[in-house]
């Protein structure tokens, strides 16, 4: 049993988001907001959560016509709260930063806001930050963060369903589950009084 994105031996059971695709329809969401320079926290190198969701952004990006650009894109080893700081500074030093950013996890973004705090740097009018994981922290920081949210309760029954057949001694194929996710706006990509807080 696999969870996450990474390199998959056949015929074994994984349960995953389909990264790529949320960080497409992520991106989607920033470049539907008026923004083209559009930065992302979170970058890694091999077949991992950090590459597939790297991909959709760009993938987003290219269908938009927009270049790449090699110096908003920002690698980190380590999804906290301060590597998405720190390399939210970096962005922010650049001659023309981004106007939106978009981070691999919640917590890297939270990070992000902090950068733009500290720097008098305002969010959403200055740059628009989102997120990915849909921790309950984003919902109460400030302002509120935009996040793709997976669908928990599914990804838990899945696993559990797979496993439990497993050590019943069940011999079938190794089944591929996508999990569930939807984008979750508010007011870190939105403003204030968008109506859509979720």
């Amino acid at each position: 049993m696999f969870l996450g994105e990474r390199s998959i031996p056949k015929g074994v059971d994984h349960v995953a988001v389909d990264s790529v695709a949320a960080a497409r329809a992520m991106t989607e969401h920033l470049l539907s907001l008026g923004r083209s320079r559009i930065g992302a926290i979170g970058r890694s190198k091999g077949v991992t959560t950090g590459s597939a969701r790297l991909k959709g952004f760009q993938k987003a990006m290219k269908d938009a016509g927009l270049p790449i650009v090699k110096e908003y894109i920002r690698s980190t080893d380590y999804y906290s709260r301060e590597s998405g700081r720190e390399e939210m500074a970096a962005l922010l030093d650049l001659p023309e930063p981004p106007d939106a950013v978009f981070c691999f996890n919640d917590l890297m973004a939270i990070g992000a806001l902090r950068a733009c705090a500290e720097r008098g740097v305002r969010v959403p009018d200055d740059v628009a930050i989102a997120g990915f994981d849909g921790i309950l922290e984003g919902k109460y920081c400030t302002p509120p963060l935009t996040t793709v949210t997976p669908d928990l309760e599914f990804l838990v029954d899945k696993v559990l369903e797979k496993l439990v057949a497993r050590i019943k001694g069940s011999e079938a194929v190794g089944e591929r589950v996508k999990v569930p996710w939807e984008l979750t706006l508010r007011e870190s990509t939105l403003g204030r009084w968008s109506g859509v807080e979720q």
